[in-house]
């Protein structure tokens, strides 16, 4: 008896798919990866591990897309394919990637500006650090240049308020005169693009329960440049105050312009055990000409600084939060 499907079409697409095809473009070989075939549109052959961007502008194909954390939906090339010509891409899985730099073990993975590469975003997964926008996989092993082996993701991270640094722990400077860094941040290349920025809350308390009159000084910088700075002539007291502080760093059309606004209010004392008051000291501070070159990694910092060294003068920081918009 014939067989009513003797050509094995298992569907109605254009060209038909049939059991043997289907087979041949699935389950040729084991892998670790999800694969597509794509048409290589990038204007010229690809090599195994080149990172291309899904088109928008083609029918299942693949294009470069070389912008520095990117949120197109990236895929890896798994053969020499030549240009116009359909091959097979990994598009979630385990792969192996062409990258670029210093790439540690863990760290979450960006698309880079480098052509067809890949870099470290600068930020490690961890049980509450959630993974920057433009985030594209997971480095499973460390790798300086060539390549890297990676958790591709099936969809790239895209814009949000992230969360990619926290200092939980508290840090206090005291008995010095020297200007003292109590909080840092190596800001990853790129971060601040061109349209983001970065959100930093702290908590600051002080204490002068000797020594006299002293000026306590909180500044913040990012790379090269102080974006704020307050200075508070402070009598001694028994009690201590409690302090908030907040900056907002935000790039300003350009990598390499951005402006800065942050606030300081250092409370009446008494306020650092919970007991509210109306704002005692209020500083604000807009800096409006910062010109960094965010695409380099820059530390963002916050410092402190006494004019009277005495171990009963204290400055304190904790509950850093650093947020990308």
């Amino acid at each position: 008896m014939a067989s009513v499907n003797a050509a094995g079409v298992v569907d109605n697409v254009t060209p038909a798919e049939t059991i043997k095809s289907g087979f041949d473009k699935h389950n040729s070989h084991w892998h670790d990866y999800d694969a597509v075939l794509l048409t290589n549109s990038a204007a010229g052959s690809t090599a195994v591990g080149d990172v291309l961007a899904v088109s928008t502008a083609g029918d299942s194909a693949a294009v470069l897309g070389d912008a520095v954390s990117s949120f197109q939906e990236y895929v890896v090339a798994q053969a020499v394919i030549a240009n116009a010509v359909t091959g097979e891409f990994a598009r979630a899985g385990v792969v192996s990637a062409k990258s670029t730099g210093t790439i540690a073990r863990g760290q979450y993975i960006r698309k880079s500006a480098t052509a067809r590469s890949v870099e470290d975003s600068g930020t490690s997964v961890g049980a509450t650090v959630s993974p920057p926008a433009g985030t594209l996989g997971l480095a499973l092993a460390a790798a300086v240049g060539g390549f890297v082996t990676m958790m591709l993701f099936d969809q790239t991270t895209t814009v949000g308020v992230t969360l990619i640094n926290r200092a939980a722990s508290r840090v206090q400077h005291s008995n010095s005169t020297i200007e003292t860094t109590v909080y840092s941040y190596s800001v990853p290349g790129g971060t601040l693009s061109t349209d983001r920025a970065l959100r930093l809350n702290a908590v600051i308390w002080y204490s002068g329960t000797a020594g006299g009159t002293s000026t306590f000084t909180v500044r913040a910088k990012y790379g090269a440049t102080t974006i704020f700075s307050a200075a508070y002539s402070l009598v001694q007291d028994a009690s201590n105050r409690g302090a908030t502080f907040s900056l907002l760093l935000s790039a300003r059309g350009a990598t390499n312009t951005q402006s800065a606004q942050a606030f300081l209010d250092m409370g009446a004392v008494g306020t650092d055990g919970g007991v509210a008051a109306a704002p005692a000291l209020p500083m604000i501070a807009v800096h409006n000409a910062v010109a960094e070159d965010s695409t380099l990694a820059k530390t963002l910092a916050v410092t402190f600084q006494h004019s009277v060294a005495n171990a009963s003068i204290v400055g304190t920081i904790e509950g850093v939060q650093l947020e990308h918009l």
